[in-house]
């Protein structure tokens, strides 16, 4: 009990003393991170609430349909592995082709700055804070459930999901402040560092040289994204029309 509630102790003081370090510039993602956690906080109580008068939770397990959907629900929202590369694989698709094009393109100097970088890990760092900070506040939630005698589990489990979920809200507070350190590491570094900015320099040559040329038409490359994927939809379409035409015919000959 004691290890319990000096580690506790110890997580909440971090987290405090890191949302402090955070709330000169960055209290929007304050707002945010407490917003999600709120709201997860009061779904969880409610549907936990509902189940338990419901008699779907009983003796600590799940009774009936209503009881089973409430299991694999719960198993889904903690599944933090499953979020996690579901986020990357998306972000990968978009930064990965971007520095790509962007060191390939340099090679020949008509390299630009890629456009979606910046929002890609943006959307990357916060789809990881998302899955964390929910993650965080149901495991809080049940302790919680099971400290106050609604769910019928041991005081070393429910101490177990109070600190495994002030873990991971701490970890999301850690990302968001390395996330904007490195935000301000990066902007430093792409000012002061001169191989840096003799690179780019080197890698847009071309670009700059024949900017300033007459009928120069430059290719939006979200609207190249968008006419391949409906050129790919248009050859997918017309491949079921002729394998829909082509099996009547079959069957025809085979009679």
């Amino acid at each position: 009990m004691f290890k319990a509630f000096f580690l506790i102790t110890f997580l909440i003081s971090t987290i405090a003393g890191i949302t402090y370090l955070l709330r000169e510039k960055n209290g929007g993602d304050i707002r945010v991170v407490w917003y999600l956690s709120s709201l997860t906080v009061m779904i969880t109580f409610g549907v936990a609430w509902i189940a338990i008068s419901a008699g779907a939770i009983k003796n600590g397990q799940f009774i009936g349909e209503y009881g089973a959907w409430l299991n694999s629900f719960i198993g889904f929202m903690l599944d933090i592995e499953k979020d996690f590369l579901i986020v990357t694989g998306v972000a990968s698709l978009i930064m990965v082709p971007q520095f790509a094009c962007y060191i390939l393109s340099g090679l020949s100097g008509n390299a630009k700055s890629p456009m979606l970088m910046n929002a890609s890990l943006s959307f990357l760092v916060w789809g990881i804070i998302k899955s964390l900070v929910v993650c965080a506040s149901i495991l809080v939630s049940l302790g919680a459930l099971c400290l106050t005698g609604y769910l019928p589990e041991s005081g070393h489990t429910s101490w177990f999901f109070v600190g495994t979920g002030l873990y991971s809200l701490l970890l999301a507070f850690s990302i968001i402040f390395f996330y904007r350190e490195g935000e301000q590491l990066a902007r430093y570094v792409g000012k002061h560092v001169p191989c840096l900015k003799a690179m780019h320099i080197w890698f847009t040559r071309k670009e700059k040289a024949s900017g300033s040329e007459e009928g120069t038409v430059d290719v939006d490359l979200l609207e190249l994204s968008q006419i391949l994927l409906s050129v790919t939809s248009e050859i997918h379409r017309a491949a079921d029309n002729y394998k829909a035409r082509k099996s009547p015919s079959t069957e025809g000959s085979r009679t």
